[in-house]
């Protein structure tokens, strides 16, 4: 009888141990680790970052060149004209560099200084360019010249000076096939590389 009640001693004892076991094992939602050994995977919030913010948060919504301002146009070409080419002086080029029209047309130029210098545009053949160059030193010198020198090899020629900022518009008609260049000759500009060729087609 002995024997009997202890060896159902021993087997209440067995399965209270296995119990007790199992009550470790489970996953459940309080951060115990489950039968695996892994930890619970983390909540996810609704922006689907693991307790930071949503990367529309922190992004930056502005407009694109909302804080740019307009040029101040001071220069405004009249009279009819083929067609429109804009054109940008930046430090230091101009942009595009390199046009092409047709004999007999006139192009109305758009310049936009978006450069921290002032700029200038001189349309014209190499000669005129020269010559430009030679009076934009006089003046530094404090020389006038005092005179247009406007008409040059095929009596082409026109210029505009444009401070940082600023916007202007020049209208050029090109009566002979040929090349001509556009250069800027503020000081150290055109030999820095600012010109511009135009290709005029018959």
């Amino acid at each position: 009888m002995k024997a009997m009640l202890g060896a159902a001693v021993m087997a209440l004892a067995l399965v209270a141990s296995g119990c007790a076991q199992s009550g470790t094992t489970g996953s459940g939602g309080d951060g115990t680790p489950d039968a695996t050994g892994s930890e619970p995977s983390p909540s996810v919030s609704d922006s689907g970052q693991d307790g930071g913010s949503s990367p529309v948060d922190d992004a930056d919504t502005g407009e694109p060149g909302s804080s740019e301002t307009e040029p101040e146009v001071v220069v405004t070409a009249t009279g009819p004209y083929d067609r429109l080419i804009e054109v940008e002086m930046v430090d230091i080029a101009f942009e595009p560099a390199a046009f092409t029209v047709t004999a007999g047309e006139t192009i109305r130029f758009r310049f936009v200084n978006v450069g921290r210098a002032p700029h200038e545009a001189v349309i014209g053949d190499e000669h005129v360019q020269e010559e430009h160059k030679q009076e934009m030193m006089m003046d530094d010198q404090g020389h006038d010249p005092g005179d247009d020198h406007g008409h040059h090899a095929n009596g082409q020629m026109a210029v505009i000076s444009l401070e940082p900022g600023e916007a202007g518009e020049l209208d050029f008609t090109f009566t002979d096939p040929g090349e001509l260049i556009m250069g800027c000759h503020v000081p150290g500009h055109y030999d820095a590389g600012m010109w511009a060729r135009i290709t005029v087609n018959p």
